[in-house]
């Protein structure tokens, strides 16, 4: 399977071999034309893209070259992550949910009675042994 992956390198730090890149959320209110790129940039990261850091990796005491980078972050793109924003994005919000905001609970809770199980044993067992008699 091939999903796309869209991302932007915001900084690179040579002397320590570590680049920060900017997943960008495909699902995200930006790419959705729900907000606009200026609207972006007052509210910080409505579009809930995910910042991370990595560790240039190196070959013969040398940084990877800039191909290898780019395929290298490409396979770390969390798209699992964005695929679970969009389901929670789009997923009914029921407001008895809401509700429980500001509210304090105490719940009695059974906690199960642990039951010990003695040790275990291990032993190899061959074709023709019945291990109900063992």
């Amino acid at each position: 399977m091939i999903k796309k992956t869209h991302f932007k390198i915001e900084k690179m730090d040579l002397v320590q071999g570590l680049c920060t890149v900017r997943h960008i959320n495909p699902y995200g209110p930006v790419l959705s034309d729900e907000i606009t790129e200026e609207e972006l940039n007052k509210n910080g990261n409505p579009n809930h893209d995910i910042i991370s850091t990595f560790d240039i990796p190196m070959q013969n005491y040398e940084y990877i070259t800039a191909d290898h980078l780019i395929h290298y972050i490409s396979k770390c793109y969390p798209s699992k992550l964005f695929e679970d924003y969009l389901i929670k994005k789009i997923a009914d919000r029921p407001d008895s949910l809401q509700a429980l905001e500001g509210q304090t609970f105490e719940k009695d809770v059974e906690e199960p009675e642990e039951i010990p199980v003695g040790q275990l044993m291990m032993i190899q067992v061959e074709p023709g042994y019945n291990v109900d008699t063992i």
